[in-house]
């Protein structure tokens, strides 16, 4: 009987562990409704004094442009004058950047770039002149956070793919939600099968 008890338990937290993944997906882009948003970030960096700094100089306001399954990021700087050659990074790869907004007189300067994803692996860094070298830090987009401040109207031919994505997520989630019934039906099969022995 401890054996079975102990097995449920197990499965349980498994099914409970699924079931939070299914949720984290129902932040897809293909999910998120077309429009400009404002969304919340965090900083990541090895130490404090990064983290401090990062936090000092990037705006905690991002506002993100969702529209035909692609996300425009702006993300706004201070401290510009103290700073150059700002660059963002994807999964470890530069990408273009606009410039939005260089004000000179506020020394803030405003960056614009297309991701393909709401939450993506993002790295800002910039050449710092008071300590002379590129310092490099991540990017956290607060999905939490977000504020739908202005509605896109999707033209009709993209609100069916739209629909068609959502669709497919709905097929995957389902999937999934099989896998985990296939394994708990085969673990209450072992235990059974266990006990069985033992006897």
């Amino acid at each position: 009987m401890k054996y079975i008890k102990s097995i449920l338990s197990v499965m349980l937290v498994a099914v409970f562990m699924m079931a939070s993944g299914i949720n984290v997906s129902a932040l897809e882009l293909s999910e998120v409704e077309s429009g400009i948003y404002e969304v919340q970030n965090d900083v990541n960096h090895e130490s404090e004094i990064g983290m401090s700094m990062a936090r000092s100089y990037l705006d905690p306001t991002m506002k993100l442009k969702i529209n035909s399954g692609k996300v425009y990021y702006t993300i706004k700087f201070s401290g510009s004058n103290y700073m150059k050659d700002h660059k963002i990074s994807i999964n470890g790869k530069n990408v273009n950047l606009d410039i939005i907004n260089d004000d000179t007189e506020n020394h803030t300067i405003e960056l614009g770039f297309e991701a393909d994803t709401i939450e993506p692996d993002m790295k800002a860094s910039m050449y710092v002149d008071a300590m002379g070298r590129d310092v490099e830090f991540g990017i956290i987009t607060k999905t939490d956070t977000l504020n739908l401040i202005e509605k896109i109207e999707e033209p009709e031919e993209e609100v069916s793919s739209t629909v068609e994505a959502a669709t497919e997520t709905t097929s995957n989630t389902t999937t999934t939600i099989l896998y985990v019934g296939i394994g708990v039906v085969v673990v209450l099969v072992a235990a059974f099968l266990i006990m069985k022995g033992k006897k």
